[in-house]
């Protein structure tokens, strides 16, 4: 097992000695397996999963049982809900992979806008971190700026740590995986929706 599948085993039986012994072992190497995945992988696409099933099974049987209602034919009821159940299913892909590049572009340019004034004013930034942890966390001015001293050491942690304190945003991820969540919203459109 890797430290993430213990750790994860761990939580689910309240174990805190299992929890140490997993944070522990082999002297933690910073790897992919050592490092603790969270809200990754297969959960992104929980989301779209119940999203495009949910919404497949709810439009789809309104239209057939609108037009079955209005006493069309059988050909007619399979018809429209075929016609829908596509047009929905690629509506809701396109829509769900457009929105999530548009909010990934917005939190890109937020993140690149950031790394500049970091780049070209960074006492300005040091100093809108220390107010951050003083005003929002109740650190005190001394502490605040000793944590902002070691942080400055390592400029894409401090640049992550300020765009989520400073604009509560996680920094970007990229926009590789998107069509893999349109995907699954088309999908599950067409699968849910068949029933």
């Amino acid at each position: 097992m890797t430290r993430n599948e213990n750790t994860r085993k761990a939580y689910d039986q309240k174990d805190i000695e299992m929890s140490i012994a997993a944070h522990n072992a082999d002297k933690m190497k910073l790897t992919e397996e050592a490092t603790e995945v969270h809200a990754g992988g297969s959960n992104e696409l929980v989301k779209p999963l119940i999203f495009g099933g949910l919404d497949g099974i709810i439009t789809t049987f309104a239209i057939v049982a609108a037009v079955n209602g209005a006493g069309m034919s059988t050909d007619t009821i399979i018809l429209m809900g075929v016609a829908n159940l596509v047009a929905d299913a690629i509506s809701m892909g396109l829509g769900d992979y457009i929105s999530s590049k548009a909010e990934a572009d917005a939190v890109q340019k937020e993140y690149d806008r950031e790394k500049w004034e970091l780049e070209n004013y960074p006492e300005g930034e040091y100093k809108e971190v220390i107010e951050i942890y003083e005003t929002k966390h109740g650190v005190s001015n001394a502490d605040a700026t000793q944590l902002v001293g070691i942080f400055k050491r390592y400029p894409k942690l401090f640049l992550d740590t300020m765009f989520v304190e400073e604009l509560e945003m996680m920094p970007p991820e990229g926009t590789e995986d998107l069509w893999k969540e349109a995907l699954v919203t088309f999908l599950d459109f067409v699968v849910f929706g068949s029933v």
